[in-house]
C-alpha cells in the first residue's frame, strides 16, 4: 500500500541526499507533470509511515517532505472536504459518519464480527461518500487458523526461529533445562513501525534478566557470551522489548533492508507434548507486509 524510492548509495554527507529526501522531491515532480497518477497516494501513504515523531531522518528529509505534502495539499483540496460517509454490508448500514474541514484528519472505526458476515458466500460490503471531498479507508480481516501445521510465510519479510540447549542442559527438552532461541528476521527493503511475536512453548517460561531474582550468569550464554559485542549488535533496532509470560515480544520503529538477529532463553517446565505457535514479524500498520515461522510439537520430558 505504500511507495517509496531509494537512492543507489547514500551520499548524504556530500550531497545531503536521502531515499526519503529524494521520494519527496519526485512526489513533488509527479504532482506537477501528471497530477491524476495513481502512485501519488501510496507514496505520501508512504512518506507519512516513514514520519517519526513529526519528522523524517534529517532536516533535509523533513524539509523536502513538508514541501511536498503541501503540494499534494493544494492539488487534492481534500482539507477543505464536506462529506458524509457511510459503510453497508450486504445492503444494510452498519456504520456513518460526517467529515469536514473541523475534523477532516479523524477517524472512525467499525469492528464487525465474522457472525455479522454470511460463511462461504461473497458478501457485498458498500463505502459510499456523499459530498465534496476525500475518502480514505482500509479493511483489514484478521482470522485464526485451526490447523494443526502452519507452514512458513515470507511476505515482504521473513523471520526464522531456533531453539538450542545453552551448556549442561540436554539436547532433548527436559524439566529444569535452559535453551536458548534465536530469532533471525530479513527485511529486503526499509520496513517501519515492525513488530515480532515470538510465543513459548506451553511447558517453558521466559527468562527475564530484568527480574533480580534471575539467575544473571545465565545472560552469558547470549551473543555467544561477547560482552563488547553492542557495537555491531544488530538488535539494538528493536527500540521496545517485553517479557510476556507467553512470548516475547520486540518493536523497533525503523528497520533499514538487512538481517537482525535477537536471543533470549527459556527454561522447560512442564513434562507433556506441546505445541510450538510460529513467530511472526510484521508491519504494525500494514500488517499484509509480515513474515512467520512454522509451527512445530515440542516434547518435554
Amino acid at each position: 500500500r505504500t511507495t517509496h524510492f531509494e537512492d543507489e548509495s547514500d551520499e548524504f554527507r556530500r550531497l545531503m541526499s536521502t531515499s526519503h529526501r529524494t521520494t519527496a522531491i519526485i512526489l513533488q515532480a509527479i504532482l506537477r507533470i501528471d497530477p491524476d497518477n495513481v502512485m501519488i497516494e501510496p507514496i505520501v501513504r508512504g512518506l507519512l509511515t516513514a514520519r517519526n515523531d513529526g519528522h523524517w531522518d534529517t532536516t533535509q528529509s523533513t524539509t523536502a517532505s513538508i514541501f511536498a505534502l503541501v503540494d499534494f495539499l493544494k492539488a487534492t483540496g481534500e482539507l477543505s472536504g464536506d462529506f458524509d460517509a457511510t459503510l453497508s454490508v450486504d445492503g444494510e448500514e452498519v456504520a456513518n459518519a460526517a467529515f469536514d474541514a473541523t475534523n477532516i484528519l479523524s477517524k472512525k472505526e467499525v469492528p464487525l464480527p465474522s457472525a455479522a458476515l454470511e460463511p462461504g458466500q461473497f458478501n457485498n460490503v458498500t463505502i459510499a461518500k456523499d459530498g465534496p471531498g476525500r475518502l480514505y479507508y482500509d479493511l483489514l480481516l484478521t482470522y485464526f487458523w485451526k490447523v494443526a501445521v502452519v507452514e512458513p510465510a515470507e511476505e515482504g519479510m521473513s523471520i526464522v526461529r531456533e531453539m538450542v540447549p545453552v551448556e549442561g542442559s540436554s539436547a532433548s527438552h527436559t524439566v529444569g533445562d535452559t535453551y536458548k532461541v534465536k530469532l533471525t528476521i530479513t527485511v529486503p527493503s526499509e520496513r517501519h513501525f515492525v513488530a515480532v511475536e515470538s510465543p513459548h512453548p506451553a511447558g517453558f517460561e521466559g527468562i527475564d534478566f530484568a527480574l533480580k531474582t534471575t539467575q544473571q550468569y545465565l545472560e552469558e550464554e547470549l551473543n555467544g557470551g561477547d560482552e563488547n559485542r553492542w557495537w555491531w549488535d544488530p538488535s539494538w533496532y528493536f527500540s521496545h522489548k517485553e517479557f510476556r509470560d507467553d512470548q516475547v515480544f520486540l518493536f523497533a520503529d525503523n528497520l533499514p533492508a538487512g538481517v537482525y538477529t535477537y536471543e533470549y532463553l527459556v527454561r522447560a517446565t512442564l513434562p507433556g507434548t506441546y505445541k510450538w505457535r510460529p513467530a511472526r514479524a510484521y508491519e504494525m500498520y500494514f500488517p499484509e507486509v509480515y513474515g512467520n515461522t512454522s509451527s512445530r510439537v515440542i516434547e518435554v520430558k
